[in-house]
């Protein structure tokens, strides 16, 4: 299938798919702007996720989108800088690591 062909198919779906995201983004950030006191500027962020989504399509990854569950999670919490991304990301790579070996390939006898 030609890019053309492609670009036909998916039609509106280009425009409206990233722009559901962003809208995502820009709600749980107002909302937690609103809680915690302070301002969010909807074009920085639209250019932190357009840059996010351009660099991470060179490495096949997912789409890059604010994420209300993980955000509700942090605030509960008390996190406030990005260290405790980093920290949830640490864990689930050690565990990762830990727990595959566990792991027992099924050997037919």
């Amino acid at each position: 299938m030609s890019p053309t062909q492609v670009l036909q198919e998916l039609g509106p779906g280009l425009a409206v798919i990233p722009l559901i995201g962003f809208l995502e983004s820009i709600a749980i950030a107002k909302a937690f702007a609103r809680k915690n006191r302070y301002t969010v500027d909807a074009s920085q962020e639209l250019i932190a996720l357009g840059i996010a989504n351009c660099l991470s399509s060179f490495v096949s990854s997912y789409p890059v989108t604010g994420s209300f569950s993980r955000t509700a999670v942090n605030a509960q919490s008390g996190v406030a800088t990005p260290a405790g991304g980093k920290f949830v990301g640490f864990t689930m790579l050690f565990f990762a690591v830990q727990l595959n070996p566990l792991k027992q390939p099924c050997i037919n006898k």
